[in-house]
């Protein structure tokens, strides 16, 4: 049995929760918390829940965290994503075998991120590299240098000058306030892992 706090302001669907995740210990936001005591944190990217996030953020610091989202919410998704530590993300309709599932995958200390969140996922990604300021053509760029491409490849595949395709990386990393393509990658990296999208390109 695990020790698990269901952060979720629609009442409906605090109770859908409690119903699914009946064999565990359960601790509603609002209630007394004792982040030391928790296991898990199962957080809604709902409107009334994203209101308390900051509260609820200090409660669940250094606690593995499950998100429940819609594709419509992307925004709040990513407005929260910076005071959690992700280790899911589960559509707000999934059935309740998934819903298992996702719990049992975290406590194991695996990362559960369903097909059904992805189209969400991509869009905060996305607008990760719309508040870079990158272009169409340097997030075609970006794509390849996440593949490890060199700059004459890129070239070749893109048809442009190799020192066309230099500028394109140096406004990227100006742009990311990083140094080096290393950096770079490690960069989309980290957020391909906190939102399930590592192996999708982002183009």
């Amino acid at each position: 049995m695990a020790r698990i706090l269901v952060a979720e302001y629609v009442d409906i669907c605090a109770r859908g929760l409690a119903e699914v995740l009946a064999g565990h210990q359960l601790t509603f936001a609002g209630e007394h918390i004792e982040r030391k005591n928790l296991d898990l944190a199962i957080v809604s990217t709902s409107t009334p829940t994203l209101e308390h996030w900051p509260e609820i953020a200090k409660s669940v610091s250094g606690v593995p965290v499950i998100f429940v989202t819609q594709d419509h919410e992307w925004f709040a998704l990513k407005s929260m994503l910076d005071g959690a530590d992700v280790r899911g993300i589960v559509h707000m309709q999934a059935p309740a075998p998934e819903i298992v599932a996702a719990v049992d995958t975290v406590l194991r200390g695996e990362g559960y991120f369903a097909m059904s969140c992805r189209a969400c996922a991509s869009k905060v990604r996305r607008s990760w590299l719309d508040e870079l300021g990158a272009t169409r053509r340097e997030i075609e760029v970006l794509d390849r240098v996440l593949r490890g491409r060199t700059n004459a490849a890129i070239a070749r595949e893109i048809g442009c000058s190799e020192r066309t395709v230099k500028f394109h990386v140096s406004n990227l990393l100006r742009k990311a306030e990083v140094r080096t393509r290393r950096e770079l990658r490690d960069a989309v990296d980290r957020l391909n892992q906190r939102l399930g999208l590592v192996g999708i390109p982002i183009t």
